[in-house]
Parts: C-alpha cells; structure tokens; sequence
C-alpha cells in the first residue's frame, strides 16, 4: 500500500537517532 512511505519513514527515524 504505501512501502516507499514506510520506507521514507524509517530513514529518517534511523537519522534521527
């Protein structure tokens, strides 16, 4: 359904830490 945007999402999450 929306994989690239989980994907967009859990990249940013990984930078952020």
């Amino acid at each position: 359904m929306g994989f690239n945007h989980f994907l967009k999402t859990y990249s940013v999450f990984y930078v952020e830490l």
